[in-house]
C-alpha cells in the first residue's frame, strides 16, 4: 500500500482498535473503536490524552461517541503498514532518517512532560501521505514517577511483544523507566530500518526469551544501505541492561544526527562511538574541598550540568573519598532520590585528593535536598540560605 491509498472503510489495523471512516457535520473525521473485551479503554485514552500538551506529532482524540472516539481526518496508516510496503534500498534508508528523529522527538516530548509510554511500536504510530509521524494510541501512558509493568495480557498481544523491554515482561528486577522507552524506540528503529523485528518466533514466550537472552542480527546485515553507525545506535538501545542502554531520548537524537552524516558521508563501514547509560555525563559534579560550600550558590551554578534530557542518569565524579562508609552513602543517596526519581546512578572514586567520609556525606546530603526539592521557589529558597 503506498503512503496516501488507504481502504474506504478500514484505514489501519492496531492492536485494541481500527479506526474507519465516519461522517459527521464538521466533515470527515476518524473513528476509533475498541473491543468490547478492554472495557474502559475509550474513557483511559481520552483522559491520558488530556495530561499531555497539544504537541504537532500527537494524533489525539477531538470527540466521543458511545461506539469510540473521534480523532481529526488525515490520509494516514500505520507505520507498519507503511513500512512493510517499502523496498528497502538507499532512497528509503534515507528517508527513514528522517521517520526514526520524528519517533525519538515523540518519546522526547512524552519524557519531558514526565510521562513514559511503555509500549512504542510501529503498531502505534502513523503517518501520512507526507510521511509525518504521529502517535497514536494513549492507553499505555503512565507517570513517569510511578512507573508500572504493562498488564501481560496487553504485552503478549501480537505486535507489542515484538518491542517490548525485557524489563517490561516483569522477568528483570528493575522497574520500568525511561530506558524502557529507548528499547521499544531501539526497535522500532530495528523494523524500520531492516524491514524485520529483532526477535521473532513461533509463541509469545519464546519470543520473550529471545528479548531476555539473545543478541538480535546487526542491523546493518540485513539493510546493507544504511552502514554500521546507525546499526551500532540501535544495538544500543536495545542493550538488555537498563543500566548500559543507550539513555535519554536527546542523547539519541545526538547519535542519530551523527549517524545520519556518517551515513550521507557514504561511510557505511564507520562506527558511531557509543557510550553506555553508565558512562553518560547528565550530570557531573565534580567537588573541590572544604571551600566548596563557601558559595553555595556558586556552587551550583558552576557545578550542576544538567542535560537537555533532564535527570535520567547521574555520573559522580569524586577526586577521592575517605572511609569505608562510601558505598553506604551512595546507597542512601539512591533510596532516597534516585528510585524515587526514577533515575540510573553511577559513582566514579578517584584516587587523587582524598576527602573525609563525613565531607563526602554532606554533600550527598546536600543532593538530596536539591532533588527532592519541589518547586523552584524551595530550591532557590535552599540555595540562599
Amino acid at each position: 500500500m503506498d503512503a496516501g491509498k488507504i481502504k474506504e472503510t478500514k484505514m489501519l489495523e492496531t492492536i485494541h482498535a481500527h479506526f474507519s471512516k465516519k461522517k459527521v457535520e464538521s466533515g470527515i473525521v476518524l473513528l476509533k473503536q475498541y473491543k468490547s473485551h478492554w472495557p474502559g479503554m475509550a474513557d483511559k485514552e481520552v483522559d491520558n490524552a488530556k495530561m499531555l500538551p497539544m504537541h504537532e506529532r500527537f494524533f489525539t482524540p477531538i470527540g466521543k461517541e458511545e461506539n469510540g472516539l473521534y480523532y481529526p481526518f488525515f490520509q494516514l496508516q500505520s507505520l507498519d503498514q507503511w513500512i512493510d510496503s517499502q523496498q528497502i534500498d538507499s532512497i528509503y534508508t534515507k528517508k527513514a532518517f528522517g521517520i526514526a528523529k520524528q519517533i525519538v522527538q515523540i518519546v522526547t516530548q512524552l519524557h519531558k512532560s514526565k510521562y513514559l509510554h511503555g509500549a512504542i511500536n510501529p503498531h502505534h504510530l502513523l503517518i501520512d501521505n507526507k510521511d509525518q509521524v504521529y502517535l497514536s494510541e494513549w492507553t499505555f501512558l503512565t507517570d513517569a514517577r510511578k512507573p508500572r509493568l504493562l498488564e501481560k495480557e496487553r504485552y503478549l498481544s501480537t505486535g507489542i511483544i515484538h518491542y517490548i523491554a525485557p524489563e517490561q515482561t516483569g522477568r528483570y528486577n528493575v522497574k520500568p523507566g525511561y530506558y524502557t522507552d529507548m528499547y521499544s524506540v531501539g526497535a522500532t528503529l530495528y523494523k524500520l530500518f531492516t524491514g524485520l523485528v529483532p526477535f521473532d518466533g513461533n509463541d509469545t514466550l519464546g519470543i520473550i526469551y529471545k528479548h531476555l537472552t539473545f543478541e538480535p542480527i546487526a542491523a546493518f546485515e540485513r539493510n546493507p544501505f544504511m552502514g554500521k553507525a546507525i546499526s551500532g545506535l540501535i544495538a544500543g538501545l536495545l542493550n538488555k541492561d537498563p543500566q548500559k542502554r543507550l539513555l535519554g531520548s536527546d542523547a539519541t537524537q545526538f547519535a542519530l544526527e551523527q549517524a545520519q552524516q556518517i551515513f550521507e558521508n557514504g561511510d557505511l563501514e564507520k562506527e558511531l562511538g557509543i557510550v553506555s547509560g553508565s558512562q553518560q555525563q547528565h550530570f557531573i559534579l565534580t567537588h573541590h574541598f572544604p571551600s566548596i560550600f563557601e558559595n553555595k550558590v556558586a556552587y551550583f551554578l558552576s557545578h550542576y550540568h544538567q542535560a537537555s534530557e533532564g535527570g535520567e542518569c547521574f555520573l559522580f565524579f569524586i577526586e577521592g573519598v575517605n572511609g569505608s562508609g562510601k558505598q553506604y552513602a551512595v546507597n542512601h543517596f539512591c533510596e532516597r532520590v534516585a528510585n524515587r526519581k526514577n533515575l540510573v546512578v553511577d559513582a566514579i572514586f578517584l584516587k587523587d585528593d582524598p576527602v573525609p567520609y563525613d565531607a563526602f556525606k554532606h554533600i550527598l546530603d546536600q543532593i538530596t535536598k536539591y532533588y527532592l526539592s519541589q518547586s523552584q521557589e524551595e530550591l532557590n529558597a535552599f540555595i540562599n540560605s
